[in-house]
């Protein structure tokens, strides 16, 4: 019988076969370059089959074939070295059982816990009445009033924000929004799809090194922390998206920090605030959904300035680096604390247009931030790359991409 139809009458495939083969396990003729099998490989077969059965691996059961091939005619079925191997067989299989039994229930145990997480009515995220002092009119520089306010455990959840220059600001469902292109009626339906597949899809979208160089990338910056001394202190980050940052470091943000998460975008804002809703730990985080010109919050209120990507994000529509329109927002003794995407090079297809190019080179990153009164602290840059991902689309083939962190304090400051 040919290799083909061995395989097929004992429904394996032709490889599987030809791996046998090269272990020794069967032993078929071979006649003008072609094997052919008889009777005594299909019971090698079966045997192997039944063995593998009983949980035994391809090297033991080859030992088992030297037993039973070479100990022929003999009590080798007696002999203390063959029956050890069912012996041992059987002991490791009984403690195999015993830990799947042990992780069976690891596993329930923490399923029950998702479950009830689940069932917990999430808190919910506002605006602390403490915090309004901090907001202005982003046009006139004066102070807002609040109006028609829906107050919960001292939050605003809904509400009106206007100014004497006629200017309001809509509060719904806590987030503060001042502008947004995607409009205020985003469908609770499309929030919750982003809450059950954006992560997955992200992760899965995008090639590993890349999502290496992001972890990486992000536990550098998270190192630079001192969460001690970040309590009462106020954070502003541009551009907060899918909250990979502050969900990093959200856990151990000190009650009094006050962290504001600035996004244009209104469904990324809702998506990150559900998340965190859902951890059932109450922080101090303000989400504004806003152009970053028109944030209303006062002059020199952020003390740590976090641009994880912002500017990067902004310098593929914008010319001017970000940071420097918005610097009236820095506290005189602000800290930053960035992440840049930075190019090798620009293919002749590049989605970077040519005017746009100078926010992704370090060298004018770094003069750039000089300039606004940082002194660079400490840095780090990533490896570079040549692909990302479904969500990364912003580099051609050809190009190489990194990135670099970097971690600044304006002249004279202590580190925060």
């Amino acid at each position: 019988m040919k290799i083909g139809a061995f395989a097929a009458s004992h429904h394996v495939s032709i490889d599987t076969i030809r791996h046998y083969i090269d272990l020794g396990l069967l032993l078929p003729e071979k006649n003008s370059g072609q094997y052919s099998f008889d009777g005594r490989c299909a019971n090698d077969l079966e045997e192997i089959n039944s063995l593998k059965a009983m949980g035994f691996t391809l090297a033991e059961i080859h030992t088992v074939f030297m037993f039973r091939k070479l100990g022929r005619m003999t009590s080798y079925k007696q002999d203390a070295s063959f029956h050890d191997l069912f012996v041992n067989k059987h002991i490791r299989i009984s403690e195999l059982l015993n830990e799947l039994k042990q992780i069976s229930s690891r596993l329930e145990a923490k399923i029950k816990e998702f479950d009830s997480t689940q069932k917990e009515k999430p808190l919910r995220l506002g605006i602390q009445l403490r915090n309004l002092g901090l907001l202005q009119c982003p046009h006139c520089k004066c102070g807002l009033n609040l109006r028609k306010a829906q107050i919960e455990d001292n939050q605003v959840m809904e509400g009106l924000l206007d100014c004497s220059c006629g200017s309001e600001f809509m509060i719904t469902d806590g987030i503060l929004i001042v502008k947004t292109d995607a409009g205020d009626d985003v469908s609770d339906v499309l929030v919750e799809a982003l809450d059950q597949n954006q992560i997955s899809n992200y992760i899965q979208n995008t090639d590993e090194a890349y999502l290496k160089n992001v972890y990486k990338s992000l536990e550098w910056a998270y190192r630079r922390l001192n969460f001690v001394e970040l309590d009462g202190k106020v954070l502003l980050e541009l551009g907060s998206g899918l909250g990979f940052f502050l969900r990093l470091i959200y856990d151990e943000l000190p009650e009094n920090t006050f962290y504001i998460a600035v996004d244009h975008d209104i469904c990324m804002q809702r998506y990150l605030k559900q998340l965190l809703e859902k951890s059932g730990k109450r922080k101090n985080i303000l989400f504004i959904c806003s152009d970053f010109l028109q944030i209303p919050i006062r002059d020199k209120a952020a003390e740590l300035v976090l641009d994880i990507t912002g500017t990067s994000n902004y310098s593929f529509e914008h010319e001017e680096f970000l940071l420097k329109p918005v610097l009236r927002y820095f506290n005189d003794q602000a800290a930053l604390l960035g992440s840049y995407i930075l190019f090798g090079n620009f293919s002749t297809s590049s989605r970077v247009a040519v005017g746009l190019r100078k926010n992704f080179k370090i060298e004018m990153i770094k003069k750039e931030i000089s300039a606004l009164g940082f002194d660079i602290d400490n840095e780090m840059i990533t490896d570079y790359l040549d692909k990302g991902g479904k969500y990364e689309s912003w580099f051609t083939e050809g190009e190489r991409v990194n990135s670099c962190v970097i971690y600044a304090k304006r002249s004279g400051v202590h580190e925060v």
